[in-house]
């Protein structure tokens, strides 16, 4: 997972480790001091967050198998704006 600064917000690009197949994403992001969840497909691979919305301090990323095999999670801590 590569979080960087980009246009209007912050950007965060993943891959699947070991070229793995992927069915779904389960994102979770942590704003303030409250944890949300979010499913995307897998052949989603980046999210931007927003400027005027608040930014998450931090995100973690599980991959999901068709079989709901889950990776192991990949968690960034975004540094204080």
């Amino acid at each position: 997972m590569i979080v960087r600064k980009a246009a209007g917000g912050i950007a965060v690009d993943w891959a699947p480790a070991g070229g793995g197949a992927v069915w779904q994403w389960f994102v979770q992001e942590k704003t303030g001091d409250r944890w949300t969840a979010e499913i995307l497909p897998g052949g989603e691979t980046s999210r931007l967050f927003r400027t005027g919305a608040p930014l998450p301090r931090a995100i973690a990323l599980t991959a999901v198998t068709r079989t709901g095999a889950l990776s192991p999670v990949a968690v960034s801590v975004l540094p204080p704006r």
